[in-house]
This record gives C-alpha cells, sequence and structure tokens, in this order.
C-alpha cells in the first residue's frame, strides 16, 4: 500500500506538467505497479525467506492463508506470525519435524561449515 500511495504524487505531478500527459502518466503508473509487483511477490520473499530460515513457498503461502484469515492486517503480519509458529513448533519434539518443513531445505549439515565445502573436502 505504502509503494502505492508513493506513486500518487510523481503520477499527477507528470499528468499536470507542460511535458507529462496522460499516456505519460498512464505509463509512469503501470512502470510503478510492475515495479511493485515483481519486488513484493518475487523478490521480497525469497530474501525475507532465506534471513529468517522460511522456504520462499512457505513465505508465500503464508501471506495468502494469513491474508484469508486476518484480511489485511494477516497480510501485513504474515512472516511474523509464521515465524511465532515456526518457534513455537521447534520448541517441542513432537512438532519439531513441522518447523523443520517450513524450513528452506538443502543440505544438511552434520558439523558446522561442513555443509559449505566440496564433499570430497569434509570432515568424516
Amino acid at each position: 500500500i505504502g509503494s502505492a500511495l508513493a506513486a500518487i504524487p510523481p503520477v499527477l505531478l507528470l499528468l499536470v506538467s507542460q511535458d507529462g500527459g496522460v499516456l505519460q502518466a498512464l505509463l509512469l503508473a503501470s512502470a510503478y505497479l510492475v515495479i511493485n509487483f515483481v519486488l513484493g511477490n518475487l523478490v521480497e520473499p525469497r530474501v525475507m525467506g532465506q534471513a529468517l530460515g522460511l522456504s520462499t513457498f512457505v513465505a508465500f503461502l503464508s501471506l495468502v492463508v494469513w491474508g484469508w484469515i486476518f484480511g489485511a492486517a494477516g497480510m501485513l503480519l504474515s512472516v511474523v506470525l509464521t515465524m511465532t509458529l515456526k518457534i513455537a513448533l521447534d520448541s517441542h519434539p513432537q512438532t519439531r519435524w513441522i518447523a523443520h518443513l517450513l524450513g528452506p531445505g538443502g543440505q544438511r549439515r552434520t558439523r558446522l561449515g561442513d555443509a559449505r565445502r566440496p564433499p570430497w573436502k569434509r570432515r568424516e
């Protein structure tokens, strides 16, 4: 919502300026929408998921689920609510597997730092 509100003044300014017009204002508004869509739906879930230990799919799915349950407030708090749920599930041994499913996946680490080493250089 914030980026859409931030786009209103430049679009209106282009609409009333001498060099601008309706076509340029529509082009600018569509550029704002495309950039907002790409960043909000493709880039941010991946970056936030990696930083917080959530898979990209879970970050996107949490946006949909929490938005369906709580509406716009759930969409704003989706990652926070999912991380709270993951921490709660990780604290009990019987539900730890569910918390692991919410994670990013990838290689299992046997020792600290071994997952980053090539297989022929790992310690046994």
